[in-house]
């Protein structure tokens, strides 16, 4: 009995002294191999999608090529992405996501070894949590059992409620840029988060809002300005055009009278002539300002069609994110009610004692060697780390 009181006190002191990430800070994650991440261009639609991070620390995309990943932040990956857009496009719009971390990995004497998706600010009680607790054999009605589901099942739910309390945040800054506005509305409260948790995702959002809409209006504007640039062309060929009407009729008229006085001997062939010649010129140069004219007319309708066209397919664009966005946000609705059920079922003790968790040793191998120091129970878990989990012998 001593020994289940002290496994369910172990349990609960994980479930207790793990702090939610909704009021953490947020930690500087450098990708690397394993890590999966979401990337949309908004001008490179062949782009768009999930990749993984590669062995050799690269992504490939396609229509920009290689990309190194490995130690880099979210942002500066970013910055890489959108130097390495911008050689094809101009202005890129780049918003990169991370969708699941690289594993972590535990052995030893716990409940589940093997791989776990790494998460924000792991410490080593999350991670034996993550695992099914210490080693014991958990059966169905085993109170530990209950502990370890109810203990994951916290976890999840706050998981869950950070996600979509970012994914509300994401939905209010989408219906801002669907609706062309600067700025969006939503409190901390709305999204369900704390203001520490919320003030890093609202400031990331709204930083992509000013940027995306940004670009697209100096896309606009670029073209806008082009248009109108071409437009003043055709004015100026134009008045051109009427200008060489207007000497023709002149010509065609003194060509008459010059043929009359030919025909009576009062001036010579080769004056008519020189009038024909400069006739003839002024009808070629007439008909090569009318192609310039079409060619200026043909410009103006293709930036206006592209401008048309990044509309469009901003929009598209805005409303396919959207659409995206809400079915994650109905599934993450689900996870939190399931979790919400878990958490219920299982219910929730008070903290009883730490003396089951005295009866291990921890050690980390990092990047192929041991960590050095003490390892304990707050000792922080990197992506890619193998936590190892030994039972104390009885001597110790």
């Amino acid at each position: 009995m001593r020994g289940s009181l002290g496994m369910r006190g172990a349990i609960v002191l994980l479930l207790a002294m793990s702090a939610s990430p909704l009021s953490a800070e947020p930690e500087v994650y450098r990708l690397g191999p394993g890590d999966e991440v979401a990337l949309t261009i908004l001008q490179r639609g062949e782009s768009n999608g999930t990749y993984v991070v590669q062995d050799d620390g690269a992504i490939s995309l396609p229509g920009i090529g290689l990309v190194s990943a490995e130690g880099l932040t979210l942002r500066d990956f970013e910055a890489v992405v959108t130097s390495k857009a911008a050689e094809t496009v101009r202005d890129p719009s780049v918003a990169i996501q991370i969708v699941q971390r690289r594993p972590f990995y535990i052995a030893g004497a716990v409940s589940q070894p093997g791989g776990y998706p790494h998460r924000a600010k792991l410490t080593v009680m999350q991670a034996v949590a993550l695992a099914g607790g210490f080693g014991r054999r958990l059966d169905s009605g085993d109170p530990l059992n209950e502990m370890v589901i109810g203990t994951r099942a916290e976890q999840a739910h706050a998981d869950a409620a950070l996600q979509r309390g970012a994914l509300l945040i994401r939905a209010a800054r989408l219906n801002a840029e669907l609706a062309g506005d600067h700025d969006f509305d939503i409190t901390p409260s709305e999204a369900g988060l704390s203001d520490a948790a919320a003030a890093p995702l609202l400031e990331k959002e709204r930083q992509l809002l000013t940027t995306r809409l940004g670009q697209k209006e100096r896309q606009i504007e670029i073209l806008r300005s082009n248009s109108a640039a071409r437009q003043e062309e055709m004015a100026a060929h134009d008045a051109r055009i009427a200008q060489q009407t207007s000497m023709l009729e002149e010509l065609s008229g003194e060509l008459a009278k010059l043929r009359e006085a030919r025909d009576r001997g009062m001036v010579t062939s080769e004056r008519v002539n020189d009038i024909m010649r400069e006739e003839d010129n002024t009808r070629g140069n007439q008909m090569q300002s009318n192609i310039l004219r079409n060619q200026s007319r043909v410009a103006v309708i293709e930036l206006e069609e592209r401008m048309v066209d990044i509309e469009a397919g901003f929009r598209e664009s805005l409303l396919t994110e959207l659409r995206d966005t809400q079915t994650q946000l109905s599934s993450l609705n689900n996870s939190l009610r399931a979790e919400g059920a878990l958490m219920e079922a299982t219910g929730s003790s008070s903290l009883s004692n730490n003396e089951t968790i005295g009866q291990y040793d921890f050690s980390i191998i990092r990047d192929d060697a041991p960590v050095s120091g003490p390892i304990g129970l707050t000792t922080r878990v990197e992506p890619g780390d193998v936590l190892m989990v030994a039972r104390k012998s009885v001597s110790q």
